[in-house]
């Protein structure tokens, strides 16, 4: 294959024609087939995974990340909180042994095969009075307005429309209560032609060393992926205030940055 071809399949594959990553116009990603088949085969190593590609993208695991994340949080006697995208229990957990006056915890996920994992994690730990892990979409939170003081979301809301989801958070908060959401966030080189051909390589390797299902599933959150100036003005919209964001720099250029968000509603 002649090396102009082969560069315009990567841009046609990956999406990176155009000038920009712009945000998904569409419904989420979230509850579609492709996220939750990556999430159940990825379950069984999923904290394994996690902690090997923080380690390499900012230097931390992610125990120390989930901690880092909660600093930013006060965590008060009787608060009720929840934890979407839980994945395997792991905020909840932590959230538990640092609060142990909290009311309660739940943790939510769409994908059976997680929540299996973090429902065998909170057994271990004896935490099955204070944690409750339901299945459910993000999206679509099952619960009353005003339910929770404090919502949490860690590294999931890029395979989530962000509109929707804030909108979601923002529903079940009390006022004056908190929310905290990590994610990743696209480095600027991104932008540029050579960046998001680079990306695309890059991705196309990571298919073929990892699992497809889940480059699948990467792949269509890339578009997803919001700056810290666009949350900040996505969550002003939604009404919220106290909004700080701090960044965890990446350990290139490259790597994507991660940032911890906190903000507070009215």
């Amino acid at each position: 294959m002649a090396l102009s071809t082969f560069l315009k399949s990567v841009i046609r594959v990956f999406g990176v024609a155009s000038n920009t990553i712009k945000p998904k116009d569409g419904k989420s990603t979230d509850g579609t087939q492709v996220v939750l088949d990556a999430f159940t085969e990825l379950a069984p190593q999923y904290e394994a995974t996690i902690d090997h590609e923080l380690q390499l993208l900012w230097g931390i695991g992610y125990r120390e990340f989930v901690d880092r994340f909660l600093d930013t949080v006060p965590l008060c006697d009787g608060a009720r909180i929840l934890d979407v995208a839980t994945g395997t229990a792991m905020i909840p957990l932590q959230i538990t042994r640092r609060a142990p006056g909290i009311s309660h915890v739940v943790g939510l996920d769409i994908t059976p095969a997680m929540l299996a994992c973090g429902r065998e994690n909170v057994r271990a730990t004896q935490q099955l009075s204070k944690i409750r892990l339901v299945c459910g979409s993000g999206m679509e939170l099952p619960f009353g307005s005003g339910a929770f003081d404090v919502v949490t979301c860690g590294l999931g809301m890029h395979h989530m429309y962000a509109e929707q989801l804030i909108y979601q958070m923002e529903r079940v908060l009390c006022p004056g209560g908190w929310l905290l959401m990590a994610d990743l966030c696209a480095p600027s080189v991104w932008r540029s032609f050579w960046g998001k051909l680079t990306l695309g390589a890059l991705l196309l390797y990571f298919g073929v060393t990892y699992s497809r299902k889940r480059v699948r599933a990467e792949m269509d959150a890339i578009t997803n992926l919001r700056s810290a100036s666009e949350w900040r003005d996505y969550l002003t919209a939604a009404g919220f205030t106290d909004i700080a964001i701090t960044e965890l720099p990446g350990q290139r250029s490259f790597y994507p940055s991660g940032l911890l968000i906190k903000a507070r509603t009215k």
